[in-house]
């Protein structure tokens, strides 16, 4: 993930993490396989349709919810 996109870094007990991009779109981490959630992020991001988006929740496994 580009770290020169990052605005904040939340890392909970749970050993999960919450990013918050310069855009301030928040992105929560699931515990595993975080690296394909991820691509997924940035691959989805800055597409049109998903722009108006400010939480993209991945902790549930093969889902995303978008608030």
């Amino acid at each position: 993930f580009p770290l020169d996109e990052l605005k904040k870094l939340y890392f909970f007990e749970s050993k999960r993490w919450d990013l918050v991009t310069k855009e301030n779109q928040i992105v929560k981490l699931p515990i595993k396989n975080y690296e394909k959630v991820l691509q997924n992020f940035i691959n989805l991001k800055d597409q049109i349709n998903f722009r108006k988006y400010k939480t993209f929740d991945y902790r549930i496994n093969d889902q995303i919810i978008l608030k």
